[in-house]
């Protein structure tokens, strides 16, 4: 598990960025993937961690306004935490 998720802005109407913490330091890859509450996959990126951190940007200015959730996983763990894109 993440020690620290975060979106930000949320809600958001252009980008959003993704921020990850793991409290070991660990290098390593995430998927993340962002479903709106349909189960519609908008975005799906596997990214990776430097030094136990991630900071991904998604670009969200033509997705259509509503909920979104992002889900994270990897080796050490899956969470999930939603946004919001307003136009």
């Amino acid at each position: 598990q993440p020690d620290q998720f975060r979106i930000s802005p949320s809600p958001a109407s252009d980008r959003v960025e993704i921020q990850l913490t793991f409290p070991n330091g660990a290098s390593q890859q995430a998927e993340l993937q962002v479903l709106d509450l349909f189960g519609r996959s908008f975005a799906t990126e596997t990214v990776p961690f430097a030094n136990g951190q991630l900071s991904h940007t998604f670009e969200v200015a033509q997705w259509p306004a509503g909920m979104y959730l992002v889900q994270f996983e990897n080796e050490a763990g899956f969470a999930v935490k939603r946004f919001v894109v307003t136009h």
